[in-house]
């Protein structure tokens, strides 16, 4: 398989919360997924469920009193073998602030 991907992904194993905003930017939905891996132009998400939306806002606690949230739109929401789905994100956010989560959770025990 050809790798595409311009930056490389980093697997991180990482309980994150969710939002989801339909066309409209209306909220339609929220939960817990694990963040299996990140870019600095993206994530994958392993739900429960299937994401059917177009943005999402994914919080990530760093620490016990700090979240960061980051923008992004949904690519796709495949399901898996084991039930469940792996959905993928693509930010677009600033670079900078991409660049200092992907580090933040590359280290995070």
């Amino acid at each position: 398989m050809i790798e595409r991907r311009k930056h490389p992904r980093i697997s991180i194993h990482c309980r994150v919360f969710f939002e989801c905003a339909d066309a409209h930017g209306q909220n339609v939905s929220q939960d817990v997924a694990m963040a299996l891996d990140i870019s600095e132009k993206g994530m994958l998400l392993e739900t429960s469920a299937p994401i059917h939306a177009s943005a999402i806002k994914v919080m990530v606690p760093v620490k016990k009193e700090k979240t960061v949230e980051v923008m992004g739109n949904i690519i796709y929401s495949i399901p898996m073998p084991d039930n469940h789905y792996h959905t993928g994100i693509i930010f677009h956010d600033s670079e900078n602030d991409m660049t200092k989560l992907v580090e933040t959770l590359s280290n995070k025990p």
